[in-house]
């Protein structure tokens, strides 16, 4: 079963959206000009060229940018959790977790990451 997620992420000059579908995600980013404001998020969809930045093995279940946008968490139905830095879209952690995760919270400062799942 393949399933979509989209989470859009706007700070510090930079609009990103990432997309999966299935084992696949793909990045959007682009530079921001600071005296406007951004358009719905259709017609920003339109001004970015999409990249494949990574297959997984498994189908891509939960998706989340961090709190100040440093970093984009993912995690599978093989419970594999990677955390992957905005700036170059580098792999900066990846744990395998017992319990397949139903949300992420990173701290304030994106310095931890808090993952439950449906036991608590």
């Amino acid at each position: 079963e393949k399933m979509a997620l989209m989470r859009t992420f706007q700070n510090h000059g930079i609009f990103c959206i990432a997309v999966t579908f299935g084992k696949h995600l793909y990045i959007g980013c682009r530079s921001l000009d600071n005296s406007k404001h951004l358009e719905p998020v259709s017609s920003e969809m339109e001004k970015l060229s999409f990249k494949l930045l990574s297959n997984f093995q498994s189908p891509l279940r939960l998706l989340e940018f961090s709190t100040v946008g440093h970093h984009l968490v993912t995690c599978g139905d093989d419970k594999r959790t990677v955390v992957f830095n905005v700036d170059d879209w580098k792999i900066v952690g990846e744990r395998i977790v017992p319990k397949r995760p139903t949300s992420f919270q990173f701290s304030d400062n994106d310095q931890s990451l808090l993952v439950a799942d449906k036991s608590g």
